[in-house]
């Protein structure tokens, strides 16, 4: 007797036998890209914060996102559960430390490659029955593509930024031409007096400075304008005398003395 399969339940039962291994895959491949995008992330920290100061930040930031995630009750713990999450935080810790200690010093392609070869060896060595390493060399070619767009990525924005820099240089050496040729101009041009307040008494008060031999008082000046020396006189005659100071006319050595601005 002889039981025919329908076509239908062969394939769905096909599509169900590949269907873990490619999500296999596609859970390797992101986790893989995560790691590699975070430590390129974080190679851009290293003048900042050091290789150890991104190895803390990175393993305070998966303890909380696992902690929210998890929400163990770490009250409970006995000394047996501690003795393997802190051997676990211990090995993690020395990975990522030893990572970037030495994507600081060989550069992220090479310390990668290094880091990725390390468990593939030690996975084909413990193996004991031929496995087809093609899914593995397929993720790898997707993560060596990954990388090299993001050096090429960062490799174009730092040529841009240095472009940039020495544009802002050049303008800013132009600037300093500019400045000192204009300042050189400026000290051969004449001096252009002035304009005076429109009132009658400030070309008097003027002419009352150019024929004296030294500084003047407000009282002096009041006098000299043919004025009574009344408060009022003498007070409206030293408000004059500090506009003209204030225009660069006149200067006040000493407090109530006035002179010609030389």
């Amino acid at each position: 007797m002889t039981l025919e399969v329908p076509a239908e339940t062969t394939s769905a039962t096909a599509a169900q036998a590949s269907s873990p291994r490619w999500s296999g895959v596609a859970l390797m491949v992101g986790s893989g890209l995560s790691n590699q995008v975070g430590a390129s992330i974080a190679a851009l920290a290293f003048p900042v914060l050091g290789p150890v100061g991104v190895v803390a930040v990175r393993q305070w930031v998966a303890a909380v996102v696992l902690l929210s995630a998890g929400r163990p009750n770490l009250r409970t713990f006995t000394a047996a559960q501690w003795r393997p999450v802190l051997g676990l935080a211990a090995v993690f810790a020395t990975m990522n430390l030893t990572l970037y200690a030495a994507i600081d010093r060989i550069g992220l392609g090479f310390a990668v490659t290094l880091e990725f070869l390390g468990p593939l060896a030690v996975a084909l060595a413990s193996a004991r029955r031929r496995i087809n390493i093609r899914p593995l060399l397929d993720a790898l070619d997707l993560q060596e593509d990954a990388a090299r767009a993001l050096a090429d990525d960062l490799s174009a924005q730092i040529g841009d930024l240095q472009t940039r820099l020495r544009e802002a240089e050049m303008h800013l050496e132009h600037f300093a031409i500019t400045r000192k040729t204009v300042t050189g101009l400026a000290d051969q041009l004449p001096a252009v007096a002035p304009d005076l307040p429109e009132h009658p008494d400030y070309p008097r008060i003027l002419a009352a400075f150019n024929h004296a031999t030294g500084p003047l008082r407000a009282k002096d000046v009041c006098e000299a304008l043919g004025r009574e020396l009344l408060p009022k006189n003498v007070e409206g005659t030293r408000a004059k005398l500090k506009r003209l100071v204030k225009l660069g006319i006149l200067t006040e050595a000493d407090t109530g003395n006035f002179a010609r601005k030389q």
